[in-house]
């Protein structure tokens, strides 16, 4: 069984609450018991960061996504590395996430935190069509990917066939 989890945050790499804790041990775990795990995440500041000091090996794929997100063209760079026996993929784009926090600075939230994780939701369905991945099920953690289920059971990717066996399962704190 195949199974991407897409989420903003992973321990070691990005964390800020408890839910970096799960999306780092669940895939390892169910890795262990036989299946094809893999985890995506924004490549954040904290991210680069921490990679290298991790001393991770990263590969860059020859995989630029581009998704049309509210008539605006984003493209993405997709990077791998692996931590605990589970690829991650991340998804770099400097313009939404190169910043000193992942969620919000001293004023707040970002004001584009809808498009920086509606750009992560649209695009790992598109990294996963490059990366000639599909999984058996995308486990969707918090709001920040809560665009996956909808565009594969109602919106854009609806009629894709190349998600017509893809399930989704959405887990939020």
């Amino acid at each position: 069984m195949r199974i991407l989890f897409v989420s903003s945050e992973i321990e070691p790499l990005a964390k800020v609450g408890g839910l970096a804790d799960v999306v780092s041990a669940l895939p390892s775990r169910l890795k262990e018991l036989g299946c094809d795990t893999r985890v995506v995440i924004p490549y954040y500041r904290c991210v680069k960061e921490n990679v290298k000091n991790l001393k991770l090996k990263l590969s860059q794929s020859a995989r630029t996504i581009h998704v049309n997100l509210s008539g605006r063209m984003i493209t993405s760079r997709v990077l791998e590395t692996e931590h605990d026996n589970v690829k991650i993929y991340m998804l770099a784009c400097d313009e939404l996430y190169e910043r000193d926090q992942i969620y919000s600075g001293p004023g707040g939230d970002y004001e584009d935190n809808d498009i920086r994780f509606g750009f992560l939701s649209l695009g790992t369905l598109e990294m996963c069509k490059s990366l000639q991945f599909r999984p058996d099920i995308f486990h969707c953690h918090d709001w920040h990917t809560a665009l996956i289920p909808i565009c594969l059971k109602h919106g854009v990717y609806k009629n894709d066939s190349y998600f017509c066996n893809s399930k989704t399962i959405f887990s939020s704190a």
